[in-house]
């Protein structure tokens, strides 16, 4: 099974002021307790992301823009690509260039406020079932991540999308 989440919103930054600007944004939330953080995939099932989804990343993963394998915006083994789990979740983060068009389309629409959200590509791996009075719960233990880049149409309810300036605070 190959699934998409999205996720949280994709932001524009530079962490100093010798460094690129970046697209960054969490592609996947960590299931929290909040239904921000769970992805309603009928009437009475979720889906929820556990701590350890990520655990073995180990495959070349890009990042695209809605998920479009013809808008690349960065690879991992071309060190455009930076990807890092922490306790929220999977946080990707790719150096703008200024000389790809992809790039300033994407940095245009999340200026605007038209990208709205960050997304996962995955298969699963290990997963547990349980249910929840009448909700049954499929929860991620463990994937293989493909992509994860921003998006326009986040599946995830607490999703959005922001521009932050070169010398805004992160």
């Amino acid at each position: 099974k190959i699934s998409q989440f999205t996720n949280d919103r994709p932001e524009l930054r530079s962490a100093e002021e010798n460094e690129p600007r970046q697209i960054t944004g969490y592609a996947a939330r960590f299931y929290d307790g909040t239904p921000e953080t769970e992805y309603r995939i009928g009437e009475n099932m979720v889906e929820r992301i556990a701590p350890t989804a990520f655990d073995n990343i180990s495959r070349d993963v890009i990042s695209t823009f809605n998920h479009d394998l013809n808008q690349i915006l960065g690879r991992q083994s071309a060190g455009t690509l930076s990807l890092e789990v922490d306790d929220r979740g999977l946080r990707y983060s790719v150096p703008i260039d200024e000389n790809d068009p992809d790039h300033q389309r994407v940095v245009a629409k999340i200026k605007s406020g038209a990208v709205s959200g960050s997304s996962f590509w995955f298969s699963i791996n290990r997963e547990k079932r349980s249910t929840e009075g009448d909700l049954q719960v499929f929860q991620l233990d463990e994937v293989t991540l493909f992509e994860a880049g921003p998006v326009t149409q986040p599946a995830y309810s607490g999703s959005s999308s922001e521009l932050r300036a070169e010398a805004a605070e992160p």
